[in-house]
């Protein structure tokens, strides 16, 4: 049966993107794409192998497959303990921590769970297997006769790394000259975040753009090594600001003959280090001079990014519904005698079987869900609806209060004018009494001065006396036969005590 292999969002660090130089891979059948898979078959061997199983489903006799498990687990150590010396210049804490997995039985539990390789062709590549007690992380080689390097669990199931590593992981290890247990997880979370990021980009990951942004942070002792940004081009924020929990979850991927190729160039040297570094490569910052321009181009388009993006969020980066196909020799051999038509007819097919999927999907899939989902849009539009009318009711109720309020507003207005107007003829009406009341006054005055004039030109005629020459005095008056003043006489006092009594006119007429 063949076998169509969906990638998920760790097979987003695919293989592809790396540079030629020392560390570069030899090409490997099981590097082509654009083929059919077949499943894994068990291989025997001395060792327990963790069984094969996890992402697969049948449709239509079509195998969506994602392996899980199914790698060889060679069993404990033999014989006592190792004799292991010279490496004082290790980090004395990494040597603090015993790897938690002690037996094959522990390891296989964990593995059967995990995501190691990426396919069956890729897990008889190598084997997995546990240290002896007082083998540590940063142990070289020794005495053993195969290559193997250390790994940690957390590259697997949080940064979704597969064995074996793609040509651009394994050229940046080369190139910082640490091996895959040496660099600190933040490190490879940047390494991977690279590689999602240029994925959505459409841009090939290199070592010179990755070295743009990214250099190695001194040590003063020779622990986990860790990357930081170069000068202001911060990239990505730090995975997680404290890993915790990691430095006893390390076991060995020991390398098989049949795949020395996948880790070895072909001069038989190691496709990166294996083992610890006493000294990591001190690496210069790749400048834009530097660069081609296909790689100038790239880096405009990364630095066009915001800054710090989250790199947790981009190591769970997935291209929905991206379907990656792998080809290992016998395969190749398989599809590469067809003619053009028949990979035309078999294109079809599979374009057939496609579109009935899809439109499977949208008939018939989880309907049950999507009645529940139709009825919370319809409940949902309804209380839209129902908001929408009161706002509008609430819209009209407004509209008609600013009407109440601007008719009331102008009465206000009128009503403060007519006020005004009132109080201003009210002012003027006091005037006119008071000025009325002055005028009155005044022609009283004139009378009396008149009659007495009068009485004065009357006495000049009758008597012939000259009231001039005379002691004529209009500011006296005679009174029990005697002059004196008109303010002093009785007759005066009389007089003014009358005015005084004299009743108040209507008061009705009066106006305070």
């Amino acid at each position: 049966m063949s076998i169509v292999r969906v990638s998920s969002s760790d097979e987003l660090t695919g293989r592809g993107g790396g540079e030629s130089s020392d560390w570069s891979r030899s090409s490997s059948p099981s590097s082509v794409s654009s083929s059919y898979l077949e499943r894994p078959e068990q291989e025997g061997g001395s060792g327990s192998k963790s069984s094969a199983s996890g992402g697969e489903m049948d449709i239509n006799e079509i195998s969506l497959f994602l392996l899980q498990g199914g790698v060889v687990i060679d069993a404990e150590p033999a014989g006592g303990w190792l004799v292991i010396g010279g490496y004082d210049w290790a980090s004395h804490e990494v040597g603090s921590y015993e790897p938690d997995f002690s037996t094959r039985e522990e390891l296989r539990l964990w593995a059967e769970r995990s995501y190691i390789a990426r396919d069956g062709e890729d897990a008889r590549l190598f084997r997995l297997g546990v240290s002896h007690p007082n083998e540590r992380v940063f142990h070289g080689k020794g005495t053993h006769i195969e290559d193997f390097f250390f790994v940690y669990t957390y590259l697997f199931n949080q940064m979704f790394v597969r064995v074996p590593f793609t040509a651009f992981q394994s050229v940046v290890l080369g190139r910082l000259n640490v091996a895959p247990s040496q660099l600190h997880p933040n490190g490879w979370a940047c390494i991977q975040a690279f590689v999602a990021m240029c994925s959505a980009l459409a841009i090939t990951p290199i070592v010179p753009i990755f070295l743009h942004y990214f250099n190695v942070r001194p040590i003063a002792k020779r622990g986990w090594v860790s990357l930081t940004s170069v000068h202001d081009c911060c990239l990505f924020k730090p995975y997680s600001e404290s890993f915790k929990n990691f430095k006893h979850r390390n076991f060995k991927v020991i390398i098989k003959e049949g795949g020395r190729s996948q880790f070895h160039t072909e001069a038989g040297g190691p496709l990166f280090p294996f083992y610890w570094k006493r000294d990591p490569a001190k690496i210069n910052v790749v400048l834009v001079y530097a660069m081609t321009p296909v790689e100038i181009e790239s880096v405009k388009t990364i630095d066009a990014l915001s800054r710090r993006l989250p790199a947790r969020n981009l190591l769970a980066f997935n291209v929905s519904g991206r379907v990656s196909f792998h080809m290992s020799s016998s395969q190749r051999a398989v599809v590469e005698p067809m003619s053009e038509k028949d990979i035309t007819e078999a294109a079809l097919e599979f374009a057939r079987r496609g579109a009935m999927l899809a439109w499977y999907l949208r008939e018939f899939a989880d309907r049950r869900s999507a009645g529940e989902l139709q009825a919370e849009l319809v409940a949902e539009k309804k209380t839209v609806e129902d908001l929408q009318t009161q706002m509008e009711a609430l819209t009209l109720e407004h509209q008609e209060c600013e009407k109440k309020r601007s008719a009331l507003q102008e009465n206000l207005d009128e009503t403060r004018l007519e006020l005004s107007t009132t109080v201003q003829q009210l002012k003027d009406a006091q005037q006119v009494d008071r000025l009325a009341d002055e005028l009155m006054k005044a022609n009283e005055a004139i009378e009396h001065e008149e009659g007495f004039n009068k009485a004065l030109r009357q006495a000049a005629f009758q008597l012939g006396a000259d009231p001039l020459a005379a002691d004529f005095d209009i500011g006296q008056d005679v009174y029990d036969g005697k002059m004196m003043s008109v303010d002093a006489s009785p007759v005066n006092e009389e007089a003014v005590g009358d005015e005084d009594v004299r009743p108040a006119e209507d008061d009705d007429e009066c106006y305070q």
